[in-house]
């Protein structure tokens, strides 16, 4: 790889490259290479040295001295491996530099701003040889054409059960058997059965389970199965959220995203529930909760920390720190776990309805785990975050 002479302020900017992301998998095409991070990000990078991110950014990606680096949104990073199949690009100039480290560039349009139909803020899980992928997408759900679109498209969905407010819609061509067809089912979450009021769909959850025979039709995750779980993410609020210490739930899981994970089932990681309160400064969230053993005994004691940053726009992004240790001391198995400690700083999510007062988010991020023997490993996870008023 081809080393470059910088220029002093270049150089200067490169050298506060100081971390590393790591890849996941990377796929191939004509017009650069489609790179699917570890935090559930899925970066674009283009023959002509641009960057681009699903769900919204722009940036540029060039050759270090040993190394492929990326600006977009303000950070500039290290891809923790080399690409082949890409062209060389140098470093923008000092003056791009300093704008990809300061500020975000540019945004491209999300499946939900251009969606004549409803928003929706998913995360997908796609399937292959022990291994799972995720991300965060901004997906359009149509019902009156019976399509879910974004980075996977859904088409030829039909109403077969309607009991408000749940509605549950199958790819009826796809088998004579209903276990056997794509369906996507429209409920109140069960944390928000309680809160769902009558024209209320921000409370409403959206899951998808693809049949057996649906794979991924994104050139991104070629040939692996995928399924589809977010909510509606329409009538955001735009004021500033007037919160005070109102109930919070957090719950999700571990997952091995590439060969170098653990092994969770092995491992015997349970489901991890937390619950505390949430309160807004301005826009700004700074939130606590305690680890919830209530349904997963095994889960033990743990803690989560969350920073929430809102917009004019009502999304929000922000980061989740958490630890969490089993509730045994003795007796562990071969390669059961005994702490785990999460850093989620891909978190996205919105402030909805008219009185600003539902929250609800969607995380993803890594995890350090120490063993029953006290080896060191590392996981994914990924989080579901609400928050509403009692005695709504």
């Amino acid at each position: 790889m081809r080393i470059i002479a910088l220029s002093s302020i270049a150089a200067l900017l490169l050298g506060n490259i100081g971390h590393s992301q790591s890849v996941s998998f990377v796929v191939p095409s004509d017009s650069g290479v489609s790179v699917m991070m570890d935090d559930g990000n899925l970066l674009f990078l283009n023959n002509d040295c641009t960057v681009t991110r699903e769900g919204g950014g722009t940036g540029y990606w060039w050759n270090g001295a040993s190394f492929f680096a990326v600006g977009i949104d303000g950070s500039i990073f290290r891809l923790d491996r080399e690409l082949e199949g890409l062209p060389f690009c140098a470093p923008p100039e000092p003056d791009v530099l300093e704008k990809l480290q300061s500020q975000v560039i540019s945004s491209t349009p999300s499946a939900t701003n251009s969606c004549q139909a409803e928003g929706v803020l998913a995360l997908i899980n796609y399937w292959q040889n022990r291994t799972t992928q995720k991300f965060i997408d901004e997906m359009c759900l149509d019902r009156t054409q019976g399509t879910l679109s974004g980075s996977e498209t859904l088409t030829g969905f039909q109403l077969v059960r309607q009991q408000p407010p749940s509605e549950r819609y199958e790819i009826l061509v796809e088998s004579n058997d209903a276990d056997l067809r794509t369906s996507l089912d429209i409920a109140p979450s069960i944390s928000t059965w309680s809160f769902y009021e009558e024209d209320d769909p921000q409370a409403l959850e959206i899951n998808v389970t693809t049949s057996g025979s649906k794979e991924s039709a994104s050139v991104a995750v070629p040939s692996r199965f995928f399924s589809v779980r977010g909510y509606l993410s329409d009538n955001r609020y735009l004021g500033t959220p007037s919160i005070n210490e109102q109930p919070l739930y957090i719950w999700g899981e571990v997952f091995r995203s590439n060969n170098n994970d653990i092994d969770v089932v092995s491992s015997k990681i349970p489901p991890l529930v937390f619950t505390g309160s949430l309160s807004f400064r301005g826009k700004t969230a700074q939130a606590f909760a305690q680890g919830d053993s209530t349904y997963h005994p095994e889960m033990g004691t743990g803690k989560a920390s969350l920073n929430l940053q809102a917009s004019e726009h009502g999304s929000m992004e922000g980061s989740i720190t958490l630890s969490a240790e089993n509730s045994r001391f003795a007796g562990f198995s071969e390669g059961e776990w005994r702490s785990l400690k999460c850093q989620l700083d891909n978190l996205k999510g919105h402030i909805l309805r008219n009185d600003g007062k539902l929250v609800r988010a969607i995380a993803l991020g890594k995890c350090a785990v120490k063993g029953a023997d006290w080896s060191a490993g590392t996981v994914s996870i990924s989080l579901f975050l609400e928050s509403w008023p009692e005695n709504e």
